[in-house]
């Protein structure tokens, strides 16, 4: 019988977002086959935000430092990596897996001279995360995806734009990426029941789910659903550093009664299946899980064309380098176009709610949202793992 194979999990922290919530599913997932034995290390003491096994060793390589400026967690990374070498020489880990860049950093440093196998994974378009010559930062940070990321063994990225740009922009070899898309428990979403919340608003009532960013650009969404006359609501779900900015250009546009800021729900798959329609408006993305999610509760979607993600859901057999200009793409799974444009998201969202398109792509989402199940992704995950240790 052979034993098990030891997994170490690494990322900063276990609070809320995508890379967290993948990762929570994958531990979740993984301690379920009784080959692996999974632990966890967090480079940050935070609140677990979402559910882990518990039955996990979970350690962590520091107090909670989110505050510490740039040069401080660049210097923490060594320190860091020491006391994760440690863990992996202790514990006769057989493989690390890390999420997110500074995790990733300090999981290929800690695997130097130990035989620990390494598999990271990136989540957002690098070179857009960090433009050439934009700041320190941005310096720093692609010193040290260039000169460490190739060191892994493999890399994940979920999505083939990001694959590409580490390729064309890093220098990172093509045999060493694997693409991963995120895994999604639609048995779970399924379960979930319409709210009735919604019914005081008027239909269609369209929505977007996300942080209030500037890169969400929720502002583009608002003055394009004006610019659409659609006798409708459009609901933002989300909280963030633009709410004050959104509520004043709401209330100049004299939309007060038909746009509405709704704060961030726990619920919020009750909410997507009490919807018509999802727009996202993003500037950028890595892989936007919400479009799947939206997919999964049935909405059809209309999305911008933007690095990365939405293209390679909604028209899979495009090519993921080509982006929109100044038309619309009524593609297989969704409506895709170009970035920051009013006019033509307005074209896309009335098009869209005005004629049959609606029930087409209702359809098209939940025969879509299929292939991101979390058994097809664990499976790919699996088999990833087993290559990395040779077995």
């Amino acid at each position: 019988m052979l034993k098990k194979v030891k997994i170490c999990f690494v990322i900063n922290s276990m609070v809320g977002g995508g890379a967290e919530r993948v990762s929570s599913l994958l531990i979740r997932e993984l301690s379920k086959n009784d080959n692996f034995n999974i632990s966890l290390c967090l480079l940050e003491k935070s609140d677990l935000y979402y559910e882990l096994p518990t039955d996990i060793k979970i350690s962590y390589l520091g107090q909670n430092n989110f505050n510490d400026n740039n040069i401080k967690k660049v210097i923490g990374l060594y320190s860091q990596s020491n006391m994760l070498r440690e863990i992996i020489k202790k514990d006769n880990i057989d493989l690390i897996f890390s999420f997110l860049g500074r995790a990733n950093y300090v999981s290929i440093l800690a695997s130097n001279k130990t035989n620990s196998k390494v598999i990271i994974s990136e989540r957002a378009m690098t070179s857009e995360s960090y433009p050439k010559g934009y700041n320190l930062k941005s310096m720093i940070n692609r010193y040290l995806i260039s000169s460490l990321y190739p060191k892994a063994d493999y890399i994940t990225p979920n999505a083939k734009l990001i694959k590409y740009d580490l390729v064309k922009n890093f220098m990172i070899p093509k045999d060493k990426i694997e693409v991963i898309y995120n895994p999604f428990d639609l048995k779970q979403i399924d379960k979930i029941e319409k709210t009735n919340q919604l019914d005081q608003f008027q239909k269609p009532i369209i929505v977007n789910v996300g942080s209030l960013h500037e890169r969400k650009n929720q502002e583009l969404l608002i003055l394009a659903f004006a610019r659409s006359n659609i006798d409708g609501t459009l609901l933002i779900f989300g909280e963030g550093n633009e709410k004050n900015k959104l509520e004043d250009l709401i209330v100049r546009l004299e939309l007060t009664k038909r746009v509405y800021l709704m704060g961030h729900k726990k619920d919020i798959f009750s909410y997507l299946k009490s919807a018509d329609l999802f727009v996202l408006s993003s500037k950028r993305e890595g892989f936007p899980n919400v479009i799947v999610e939206a997919m999964a509760c049935g909405l059809p979607i209309v999305s911008t064309d933007c690095k990365s993600g939405p293209r390679e859901i909604l028209a899979p057999d495009s090519d993921e380098v080509y982006f929109l200009k100044d038309d619309i793409e009524y593609s297989k799974y969704g409506v895709l176009v170009p970035e920051n444009n009013i006019e033509l998201l307005a074209q896309g969202i009335k098009k869209i709610c005005d004629n049959t398109l609606l029930d087409k792509y209702k359809s098209k989402s939940l025969e879509r949202a299929k292939n991101f199940d979390k058994s097809i992704i664990i499976e790919q995950y699996v088999k990833l793992i087993y290559k990395t240790l040779g077995r």
